[in-house]
């Protein structure tokens, strides 16, 4: 079956707007009524909602066509672009609404950024000051950098950028007529006692209204206290122990704790004591939240967090945390109802 490509918000059926084929991706799409029809795109799963835009939710059950007030689209996270309908936009790092028919294919460069109208010819280019992170866009600067959020109609997106010292929350705000940049800078690194080091290692964000809040994922020590302890002749040279309590938290949303005790003596540091505390919203029999920790987002306000392997999603917004199952390698997050579903393949919404 042919995709309906249509744009988010054709005028010639206004009680039933938009594109009918909604639900689950993999291998294909499947509608409601458990109907299955070609569908191959992949990424994270993003909702759209054009101001003005008001309609009711509609459903065949015959045919599985849904109709949605709302439109939702992929990011594609390998490369520049984003699927609407299962159609790529090139050039596209998210979309924005400014209104009914006036929906924009958005583009990062490095001078700004870029607007290409999906409803009729047009373009714009909306000048920004990268500050900071301008770096970022030139090549083999050793720079990580990323669309964590966008809100649900597009004017408002936050960036996280990764640099060799430091990590920037980047918000990003759209009007018809320009848009504007707020850069946020948190150092990457935090010494203590000169032993141990609390990090901030990621940027995430989440929808709040109609905008999107950054949110740093890090790691921050909570106490820490330092002890000398002088040489016993014959026995062992001086040395000096460091205890500490870590948190792991993103924005407010606390994850989990671990202690830690080190002792430092002329042959080096060696950790005496590693375990866990039970608290925060991910927490598993055997799991210490040790220092490498990895962030990923998957969602606005969604955020995949692991080590050598997957551990386990955060919903910022409901400040809760879900393990991530055995033999699951992938998960989907509906941008709406924010439900979660783990598989051993890709999977999206659409």
């Amino acid at each position: 079956m042919k995709l309906d490509t249509r744009s988010p918000l054709p005028v010639a059926r206004p009680t039933a707007a938009g594109h009918p084929f909604h639900g689950l991706v993999k291998q294909g799409l499947t509608l409601p009524n458990g109907r299955v029809v070609p569908y191959s795109v992949l990424g994270i799963s993003t909702k759209l909602q054009v101001p003005g835009w008001e309609g009711q939710e509609q459903y065949d059950p015959v045919t599985g066509y849904r109709w949605l007030p709302y439109a939702i689209y992929q990011r594609y996270k390998n490369f520049d672009g984003c699927y609407l309908y299962g159609r790529l936009i090139n050039n596209c790092d998210w979309f924005v609404a400014f209104g009914v028919n006036d929906v924009w294919a958005v583009g990062i460069t490095a001078s700004g950024l870029t607007l290409k109208c999906l409803n009729r010819p047009g373009t714009k280019s909306f000048p920004l000051n990268w500050g900071a992170v301008a770096d970022a866009f030139k090549p083999n600067t050793g720079w990580k950098w990323g669309l964590a959020a966008v809100s649900p109609s597009g004017n408002a997106a936050v960036m996280s950028f990764i640099g060799k010292l430091n990590i920037y929350a980047v918000t990003l705000q759209l009007t018809q007529n320009g848009a504007s940049i707020t850069i946020d800078e948190h150092s990457g690194w935090g010494a203590q006692s000169g032993h141990m080091y609390e990090r901030r290692l990621g940027v995430a964000g989440f929808v709040y209204g109609e905008g999107v809040v950054p949110a740093i994922c890090e790691s921050v020590i909570l106490s820490s206290s330092v002890e000398e302890i002088p040489e016993v002749p014959g026995v062992s040279g001086a040395k000096t122990r460091f205890k500490a309590l870590f948190e792991w938290r993103i924005g407010s949303v606390k994850l989990g704790q671990f202690w830690i005790e080190q002792e430092t003596s002329p042959m080096g540091m060696v950790t005496t004591e590693l375990r866990q505390i039970q608290s925060g919203v991910l927490q598993a029999p055997g799991f210490v939240w040790e220092f490498e920790i990895a962030f990923n987002n998957i969602g606005d306000g969604l955020v995949m967090v692991g080590k050598y392997e997957t551990y386990g999603v955060v919903d910022l917004v409901a400040g809760t945390g879900t393990l991530w199952p055995a033999g699951a390698t992938h998960v989907a997050v509906h941008p709406v109802t924010r439900q979660l579903v783990f598989d051993d393949a890709p999977i999206c919404f659409a």
